[in-house]
C-alpha cells in the first residue's frame, strides 16, 4: 500500500509511483550528498525524486554502508572473508547458515560491487515508499536468502561458491512489478 502519509499530495496511486521506478540515476549535489535525479513520468511529478526526499534514509544508506563494508572487508582480508561467507553448498550443510545472507554483502570485483550498488540506488527508493521500510528490508534479505538456499538445493552439489546481491535486487525488481500489475 502506497503510504500517502510519506508523499502527501504526490501519489495518488501506485501505477504513478512505478512510473517513476525505471530511470534513476544518481549524482553529487553541489553540497557533496547523494541526490536522486529522474526524468518526468508522462504526466507530471517527478516521483522518484518526491519519494527519495521523503523516504526515512536508513535503508538505502544502510544497505550501501554494508554493501561497502563487506567488499572494504574483503579487499583488506583476501579470499579468506570468500571462504567463511560466500554461499557454499557444503558449508551450508554442514551448519554454517551465517552464509546465507553474509553472500549477499560481498562481491566479486569492484564492477560488480557497483552494479550491486546502482541496483539499490534505483530500487530501494521506490520499494520503501509503496511497502515501508521493514517490509523492503525484509525482501531484500528473504529474497537472496531465498535464492540462496534454491541454489543449495536445486544447483549442482559441487557448483562453485557463490557471492553478490543480484538475486537480492531482482527480488525487489520483481516486488515491485507485480505490486504494479496488480
Amino acid at each position: 500500500i502506497v503510504r500517502s502519509d510519506w508523499l502527501p499530495g504526490v501519489v495518488s496511486t501506485r501505477q504513478q509511483l512505478l512510473a517513476g521506478v525505471g530511470a534513476v540515476f544518481a549524482a553529487a549535489c553541489s553540497d557533496g550528498r547523494l541526490c536522486m535525479l529522474s526524468p518526468e513520468p508522462a504526466g507530471g511529478t517527478n516521483i522518484t525524486a518526491a519519494a527519495m526526499q521523503l523516504i526515512r534514509p536508513g535503508l538505502l544508506q544502510g544497505l550501501v554502508a554494508a554493501t561497502v563494508a563487506g567488499y572494504a572487508a574483503q579487499v583488506r582480508l583476501g579470499p579468506v572473508l570468500e571462504q567463511v561467507g560466500a554461499r557454499d553448498t557444503a558449508a551450508l550443510l554442514r551448519g554454517e547458515t551465517h552464509r546465507l545472507v553474509t553472500s549477499i554483502f560481498l562481491h566479486g570485483d569492484p564492477l560488480h560491487m557497483l552494479r550491486s550498488l546502482l541496483g539499490l540506488l534505483r530500487l530501494v527508493p521506490p520499494a520503501a515508499a509503496m511497502f515501508g521500510d521493514t517490509q523492503a528490508l525484509l525482501l531484500f534479505l528473504l529474497s537472496g536468502i531465498g535464492a540462496n538456499l534454491a541454489a543449495m538445493r536445486f544447483g549442482p552439489a559441487d557448483a562453485p561458491p557463490s557471492i553478490g546481491a543480484s538475486a537480492s535486487i531482482f527480488g525487489l525488481e520483481g516486488a515491485l512489478l507485480a505490486y504494479g500489475l496488480r
